[in-house]
């Protein structure tokens, strides 16, 4: 399984692992061997992510993707 970030362009700004404004310099494709899983939120956000990626929540606060419920809060920066 090959991925790629789709929807993200070199000199966008996005936010990193540690809430840093960042540019983005390159992208790469590379293999991995973790099943990606979709999070489709109401406002019609799409995410891509691992299912052991981590998402600040306001009411449990960090949950891997994997065990988020329509009931989490999200954090949004």
């Amino acid at each position: 399984l090959y991925s790629t970030l789709e929807g993200i362009s070199v000199g966008d700004q996005v936010i990193d692992a540690y809430w840093n404004n960042e540019r983005v310099l390159d992208k790469f494709v590379y293999d991995i061997d973790e099943e990606i899983i979709v999070l489709e939120f109401d406002d019609g956000k799409i995410i891509r992510c691992t299912k052991d990626h981590k998402f600040l929540t306001k009411n449990r606060g960090f949950v891997e993707a994997q065990y988020l419920n329509d009931d989490d809060d999200i954090v949004d920066v």
